[in-house]
């Protein structure tokens, strides 16, 4: 990403002079949030196709609001700067999860273009700059987050549609595999089972031995096609209001987490936070990364499961102080049927990027514990409903 921001500052003639006139600029700016933000806002509420994209109605912009109100702070303060670029990818990705199109994001840009260019003409701009090169400034800042906002699209949607091809291809697999092998698969069982009570008494252990590794394989080989079938049946969540610190306390209740590794489970600070996802489906990934990381850690080390309540979305992360993933194997570790344990069935990451994708959240790989490890942060956007509960 390094180079190609480069080469886009660049070709917008974005230089260290304009990123001086923001500077200059930003106090004027930052004073005039509450204006700018009012502005935008009442021309999304004349916007049919705008609202359509806030369920939540008034609750919802609401969020919004203190959310543009965070970015626009951090557009006048950061301008084009390279952690500033990372986070307009991000947003790209949580506009096309919402299922914002591009035409609307260009007219929101210049919405936003318009309010502030009547700031500048209005007010009393510093002596080191001119009205021009504001407005030029500035015109080239969002033109420049504009791009990056877009390329995000492009690189998600690419990415949904590989996907996509991926998942059908695994459907006819699946279809195929569990007609053709689930009459063999328990006949074996079934021949397996009835030689075990037959011969218990008459051989050494080492043939019962083996009839315990046919057990195993079977089981495992029908854990495959359970989970295949599960991943082309993940459904369209039912989002509830949901008590964050009430579903943390029963992950907890529910998980089996050996005695040797020390785990914590961590809320929000604040009593009474609740979200909007459907709990069961959430709770399936929670299981399935705890699962992940205490074999990674063979029984022992550090474990976090941590929740927290934003103004825009719900974050759940799980970090680990195992020996993390292979550089080499880290981007197909959500390829179905790929595992890095030589007893798994490459399918609980798969099926947790999926549940977590029908939420239109996002699946990030973070830092491990104490240096080590690996860890994963699920980002669930907020719909329909206020951050805590009604009395």
């Amino acid at each position: 990403m390094t180079q190609e921001f480069l080469n886009f500052k660049r070709y917008l003639r974005i230089d260290d002079r304009t990123a001086d006139i923001v500077g200059f600029l930003n106090p004027v700016l930052s004073g005039s949030l509450d204006r700018i933000v009012k502005s935008f806002y009442e021309r999304m509420r004349t916007h049919e196709e705008a609202m359509a994209r806030f369920p939540g109605g008034e609750k919802q912009l609401e969020r919004q609001e203190s959310a543009l109100r965070s970015w626009l702070l951090d557009l006048f303060a950061n301008g084009a700067s390279l952690e500033s670029s990372d986070a307009q990818i991000r947003i790209g990705t949580v506009h096309l999860s919402a299922a914002v199109n591009e035409e609307l994001m260009i007219a929101s840009m210049n919405w936003l273009r318009i309010d502030i260019s009547s700031v500048l003409r209005e007010c009393e701009l510093p002596k080191e700059v001119g009205l021009y090169e504001s407005i030029d400034a500035i015109n080239k800042l969002l033109d420049f987050n504009l791009g990056l906002i877009l390329t995000s699209y492009w690189r998600v949607l690419q990415e949904r549609v590989m996907n996509a091809d991926r998942l059908i291809l695994i459907g006819q697999y699946t279809a195929a595999i569990n007609h053709e092998l689930r009459n063999p698969l328990g006949v074996i069982g079934t021949s397996a089972y009835l030689l075990r009570r037959e011969i218990s008494d008459k051989v050494s252990g080492n043939t019962i031995k083996h009839l315990d590794k046919i057990d195993r394989s079977l089981e495992r080989a029908n854990s495959i096609i359970a989970g295949l079938m599960r991943l082309l049946r993940v459904e369209k969540p039912k989002r509830d209001r949901v008590d964050l610190d009430r579903f943390l306390a029963e992950q907890e209740d529910h998980l089996l987490i050996p005695s040797t590794i020390v785990s914590e489970f961590r809320g929000p600070a604040q009593e009474g936070v609740v979200a909007m996802f459907d709990a069961t489906q959430l709770g399936q990934v929670v299981e399935n990364l705890v699962r992940n990381a205490i074999d990674a850690m063979e029984g022992k080390g550090k474990l976090l499961v941590e929740l927290t309540n934003g103004p825009t979305a719900v974050e759940l992360s799980v970090r680990d102080s195992g020996p993390g993933i292979p550089a080499e194997t880290i981007n197909q570790i959500f390829d179905p049927l790929f595992s890095t344990k030589s007893f798994g069935t490459g399918l609980g990451l798969t099926l947790a990027k999926a549940i977590v994708e029908s939420h239109s959240g996002s699946f990030r790989i973070v830092d491990g514990l104490d240096g080590k490890g690996i860890g994963f942060t699920i980002r669930i956007p907020h719909y329909l409903e206020p951050s805590k509960m009604d009395d």
